[in-house]
């Protein structure tokens, strides 16, 4: 890959992605089913997820990270058999900072 075409790709996705390797769950039907999932690299504009149940995942979900503990909401823009590349919908929600209930379960994982 050139230079040229990273950059167009980083523009596209609308911000620059890093590299990680840190695990994650993905969170449907009103918070109550999750899925382990690997996030591969990240964006403030979307993530690269991979997992499992790729092909199962709704369209529309939550990606909580433990490490920050935040769920933050994402639309599937892409999927493989494995991966999917998500386009965050909304800012990121810190579970302890909310008084949503259906958050509670993910204070303590």
């Amino acid at each position: 890959m050139t230079a040229v075409e990273s950059f167009s790709d980083d523009k596209r996705r609308g911000g620059i992605r890093r590299r990680t390797f840190k695990g994650g769950k993905v969170a449907f039907g009103d918070f109550r089913f999750t899925w382990d999932c690997v996030v591969r690299n990240v964006s403030e504009s979307g993530a690269l997820i991979r997992s499992d149940h790729a092909s199962d995942i709704p369209a529309d979900f939550y990606l909580f990270d433990p490490a920050e503990h935040t769920v933050q909401r994402a639309e599937v823009v892409w999927r493989t058999a494995r991966d999917i590349g998500v386009r965050f919908r909304e800012e990121p929600i810190h579970v302890h900072a909310t008084d949503d209930r259906r958050l509670a379960r993910f204070r303590f994982v």
